[in-house]
């Protein structure tokens, strides 16, 4: 067990942290068939990701990811230059 006042470690120590608390993908909120179901009706409307990640409360990282899973997303195409 670690001593904190003396500096060294004899051992591991296991510190439990909240799910909640961690980030990425461990820490996610599933997504429900609701949120799923307008994700796609937004999809259809052409909603914009920022748009439509602040009505579902979740990162437009999140959105984009769970748009590819579900084959909605349509790949950003680059403009022509000139």
């Amino acid at each position: 067990m670690c001593e904190a006042l003396s500096g060294y470690c004899t051992g591991p120590e296991i510190i439990r942290v909240p799910r909640a608390l961690i980030p990425g993908q461990l820490g996610a909120r599933p997504w429900t068939p609701e949120e799923e179901n307008e994700l796609r009706a937004f999809a259809v409307a052409k909603t914009h990701r920022k748009v439509v990640a602040k009505h579902l409360g979740r990162t437009q990282g999140a959105v984009e990811a769970r748009m590819a899973r579900l084959g909605l997303l349509i790949p950003r195409t680059r403009r022509a230059p000139g």
